[in-house]
């Protein structure tokens, strides 16, 4: 295992998607073809210490992380700031943006897997990161562009395709996909359907050979048909149609909007399917 090559590597994807979700720190990343030995140094004893504890999980990382801040005098501040010891982070696990503890869930399973990976040739904290580092990354690896997250699809169709929020990405059962991040954040709020994925579920998928093409949903059209109907309907008319096609009780309420509740009703349609 060459703890040298694993910590360039998660050094550089955890710069790439610290920038991609305008993370505070971001900017204090450097690239490790670029890094000093202080800082290679600080990240191999990051990585020895994951490798060295594979138990711990992500947020008792971040417990241990927001102790040591607290410990220094850091205070939550929604900007970071040196001066006055400010950090948007300093937060608990469960309230830090479900962005940040998603990254930094992809960088821990990485740091898992590759500790399984063979040596490669031998380098030292002051080299830059061999080329041979080619040989443990996928052929046609997968970049996530822009502010997407992963999201995973655990309904119970076997294929979902999103009409709910327009994106258009067509599931299989159990498979994750790059999601526009104003949309996961929506998503990711119906537990039932949506749960948090992770960037090496899409590089594994990536990576299996391609399916055979199937022939269009023949129920494509009628789903269609039928959202079109939901977006001319009323509260009172939505909340009905929930009731007697899915036994869904749907608040028709003075304080409901109508776009949430028709968003509700065109999910269960998506979910569940046409009416009989």
């Amino acid at each position: 295992m060459n703890r040298v090559l694993i910590a360039g590597i998660v050094n550089n994807l955890s710069a790439a998607l610290a920038a991609c979700i305008a993370e505070p720190d971001a900017t204090q990343i450097p690239n490790w073809g670029e890094a000093g030995k202080d800082w290679r140094e600080f990240v191999m004893q990051e990585v020895d210490k994951k490798l060295a504890n594979p138990d711990a999980t992500p947020a008792d990382q971040h417990a241990e992380w927001l102790a040591r801040m607290l410990s220094e005098g850091w205070t939550y501040g929604e900007a970071r700031n040196p001066e006055a010891k400010h950090h948007p982070l300093v937060l608990p696990w469960e309230e830090l943006p479900i962005a940040h503890r998603m990254k930094n869930t992809a960088i821990h399973a990485l740091i898992l897997e590759l500790r399984n990976v063979p040596d490669a040739p031998s380098t030292t904290a002051g080299e830059p990161l061999a080329p041979a580092a080619a040989a443990v990354i996928p052929a046609a690896p997968v970049r996530v562009p822009g502010q997407h997250v992963p999201v995973k699809y655990i309904g119970k169709r076997p294929e979902y395709r999103d009409g709910t929020y327009q994106t258009g990405i067509v599931w299989k059962q159990g498979e994750t996909k790059p999601v526009p991040a104003e949309k996961a954040r929506l998503m990711l709020m119906h537990r039932d359907v949506y749960a948090e994925g992770a960037l090496a579920d899409i590089a594994t998928q990536a990576a299996a050979p391609a399916a055979p093409a199937k022939p269009k949903d023949m129920d494509e059209e009628g789903l269609q048909d039928t959202r079109d109907r939901i977006n001319q309907m009323t509260k009172q008319a939505l909340a009905d149609f929930a009731k007697t096609n899915f036994q869904q009780d749907l608040d028709a309420g003075p304080k409901v909007k109508v776009a949430d509740l028709r968003a509700r009703v065109t999910q269960l349609v998506d979910q569940y399917g046409l009416p009989a």
